[in-house]
């Protein structure tokens, strides 16, 4: 019961924290993924169906997920990478406790541990091309 508290918890402080904190202004990909979640909320309510509630909650998550990896890889150092590997961490144990492995059970999950390893991998490779961007500046400085 925990799991689905701090996954509802855990975004709602975050959003909170972005309006307050966050970069000012829309852009076209946060009114897609706006509208996007709208139609994926408009279905939950007309068809009730747990299969399908499954999947546009993970369409929303995803849909939610898009300007934070568009934000890790073009400015790889305003995400902590610290917290986002403790998250895929506690995404990736998660996963590994669930004892029955069917699909309904494991796909969010599964979704998550997903999710979570691309934001890292994008935040990790985008500033390894920072440092080695900085070093080729580096050397042409030096070498004239």
């Amino acid at each position: 019961m925990w799991v689905p508290i701090t996954y509802v918890v855990g975004p709602f402080c975050t959003a909170l924290l972005a309006i307050k904190f966050g970069e000012d202004g829309w852009t076209k990909l946060d009114f897609i993924c706006l509208l996007g979640v709208g139609i994926g909320l408009i279905l939950w309510g007309v068809y009730r169906s747990p299969y399908l509630t499954l999947g546009v909650n993970i369409g929303i998550d995803f849909l939610g997920a898009l300007p934070t990896i568009r934000k890790s890889v073009r400015e790889p150092y305003s995400e902590d990478l610290c917290s986002w590997l403790l998250f895929c961490l506690a995404n990736i144990i998660n996963l590994l406790a669930i004892d029955r492995w069917e699909w309904q059970i494991v796909v969010y999950p599964l979704y998550m541990v997903l999710i979570t390893t691309t934001i890292c991998w994008c935040l990790r490779r985008g500033r390894l091309q920072r440092q080695k961007h900085r070093r080729n500046q580096s050397r042409k400085i030096h070498l004239n």
